[in-house]
């Protein structure tokens, strides 16, 4: 979802012990200096690892209670997220129009 400026915002729902599911009010905190153009445009999370995707950067997110918490970003524009346990994949394409698949391992402890 975008308002007028193209700032994007991310829904998460969780489920509770009765099997109902509710909205995440504003679940995730994040750098407000950036512009976060289509915030949202790629989004995955896996356990208590989250990555959204805009126009310029992939940031990264650990589950802290209810709320996801920044930890990293990595510029990458035009891309899209993906993780699989530890490992988070960012896959697209540069300002050369060359693709790119760029892999790291999260590590909890760093």
């Amino acid at each position: 979802q975008y308002d007028n400026d193209w700032k994007g915002v991310v829904s998460v729902y969780e489920q509770n012990q009765f099997g109902d599911w509710a909205k995440v009010e504003k679940p995730f905190l994040h750098d407000t200096e950036s512009s976060h153009s289509r915030f949202g445009h790629s989004v995955d999370i896996d356990r208590d690892l989250a990555c959204v995707g805009n126009f310029e950067e992939v940031n990264f997110f650990r589950r802290n209670s209810s709320k996801w918490v920044q930890f990293d970003n990595v510029i990458a524009r035009w891309s899209t997220c993906s993780i699989a346990g530890d490992i988070i994949t960012i896959a697209g394409r540069n300002s050369n129009r060359e693709y790119f698949l760029q892999l790291y391992t999260y590590d909890p402890d760093l």
